[in-house]
């Protein structure tokens, strides 16, 4: 299940040789494809605004490539009730998502994009114990693959349920311990202290920063 913005990287843009080529709207166009031929519905995949379509100097529309079809709007739906869903996808956004730390507090398991980006804490998690990796893209079947990792967490739920539910109390008690407001600000303090101490005038030069600033009537406590 996902549900968001059609915001997109170009980063894959390379890899699928088109320029509209995007997570977010390749699978919601896979998702409606699915309804409209009447295939068993595996991603339940919506945008909820237009896709918008880059144009060219002379003003005209840049036709699409990747997508062909105008993707149906879908109504947006709050991250508290994205907990109707079992599997719940993290796809990227223009950059990193700050969604995921919110979709960790929920009790589903995450379907997590491979992407270039991250947040801070991104490489703290690891795949199959904090969530399941998706988008294969150095494989045949590239974004599709979520089709096969989506039918063996349904296996995998039959076969042995303790290792899903494993997946989910593994990726709470990480978004408590580590996501949390108070844990953000510790991160910050603490990265920014190591910062510092990287150079040893820093005291002294942001010292006389400051007074210059005073200086120029800037209220400085």
């Amino acid at each position: 299940f996902f549900r968001g913005e059609p915001f997109c990287s170009s980063f894959w843009v390379g890899r699928y040789r088109c320029h509209d080529a995007c997570p977010r709207t390749g699978l919601a166009q896979l998702s409606a494809l699915d309804q409209l031929n009447g295939r068993p519905k595996l991603l339940d995949v919506g945008i909820v605004e237009p896709v918008e379509r880059p144009t060219l100097p002379d003003g005209k529309p840049l036709p699409f490539r990747c997508l062909q079809m105008d993707i149906p709007l879908a109504k947006r739906t709050p991250i508290a009730e994205h907990s109707y869903y079992k599997w719940l996808l993290h796809m990227e956004g223009i950059s990193a998502s700050s969604r995921l730390s919110q979709l960790m507090l929920v009790n589903s398991v995450i379907l997590f994009q491979r992407q270039p980006f991250i947040e801070y804490f991104y490489r703290s998690l690891q795949p199959n114990v904090h969530y399941v990796p998706f988008w294969n893209a150095t494989d045949k079947d590239g974004m599709d693959d979520v089709y096969n990792v989506v039918r063996g967490l349904r296996q995998k739920d039959l076969e042995d349920p303790d290792w899903v539910q494993g997946i989910v109390r593994a990726a709470q008690g990480f978004a408590l311990k580590f996501t949390l407001p108070l844990a953000r600000f510790q991160y910050l303090k603490d990265a920014l202290t190591a910062y510092r101490d990287l150079f040893p005038t820093m005291d002294s030069y942001l010292e006389t920063y400051v007074d210059g600033l005073r200086g120029r009537g800037f209220n400085i406590r």
